[in-house]
């Protein structure tokens, strides 16, 4: 499969920045350029305008505009994944296809009136503060093996700045305000959704649990789910070399399997 134009967006990944593993995964595999979008500028365009997911969707609009891509591949993850497939129902005639890790915010209305946004806010600003005490407790909520997390913890704290950690803290705001709930919770906005989607999600996600897994794949038109057993919602930072495979063969870059059906 080729490739013209692959554009990957970060989740809470150490400094907001898309993991160089899975740049470098996905470019040697696609035999192209992967244009890996900054957490920070993501966010901080997203501030200057309308904010919250809409403001996220403008700007990951302006952010193709300015590399003059019309049309692109998507691989987002986590608060970018939930506006990318907006972006997706928005202007479905911009995006290829979509590899989306644990998207926050889609889940059934009975489910979500249960969650509570605002831990995963609190550990959001804390993952980013570059203080290795709150960085390891924030892991406790958002990695599955929370006892076995100092080299990430590490890998956290030397990569936040005060832009960073002012990025997360403005993304906390609008966690905590529920804005991330209320695009999850717009139906329509998901069944306008023509690209292919392939769902990567941790089995042990606290943050964005698997139920948001399922309702998803029962509304999205064209989805793969992909299941990691034993991870939580960082999947690229958990996962590493073998969340990337995963987005390779589910772009067709790879040897894989593109089952439909859950794996374990």
């Amino acid at each position: 499969m080729s490739i013209q134009s692959l554009v990957a967006l970060p989740g809470l990944t150490p400094g907001l920045v898309v993991p160089e593993p899975v740049t470098a995964g996905l470019s040697e595999s696609a035999g192209a350029e992967v244009i890996a979008i900054y957490g920070v500028d993501l966010i901080e365009a997203a501030a200057a305008g309308v904010g919250g997911v809409p403001g996220l969707v403008a700007a990951i609009g302006s952010a193709l505009d300015a590399r003059g891509l019309d049309r692109a591949t998507i691989v987002a993850e986590s608060y970018s994944a939930t506006a990318a497939l907006a972006f997706a129902a928005a202007h479905p005639g911009r995006v290829e296809e979509l590899v989306l890790a644990a998207p926050i915010g889609y889940a059934a209305p009975l489910t979500a009136g249960l969650r509570q946004s605002l831990p995963l806010a609190e550990a959001v600003r804390d993952l980013h503060s570059g203080e290795r005490p709150l960085v390891t407790s924030a892991l406790g909520l958002l990695a599955h093996r929370s006892g076995e997390v100092t080299g990430i913890a590490e890998a956290y704290a030397v990569s936040t700045s005060p832009r960073v950690s002012a990025a997360a803290d403005v993304l906390a705001g609008w966690l905590a305000s529920g804005a991330f709930d209320a695009a999850g919770a717009t139906t329509d906005l998901v069944r306008k959704v023509r690209s292919q989607v392939t769902l990567l999600w941790g089995r042990d996600d606290a943050a964005t649990g698997l139920d948001s897994a399922f309702y998803l794949t029962r509304r999205l038109r064209n989805v793969r789910l992909r299941v990691f057993p034993g991870t939580g919602h960082l999947i690229s930072v958990e996962r590493g070399v073998e969340a990337t495979r995963h987005l390779c063969s589910a772009l067709g870059l790879a040897d894989g399997d593109h089952s439909p059906a859950l794996s374990a």
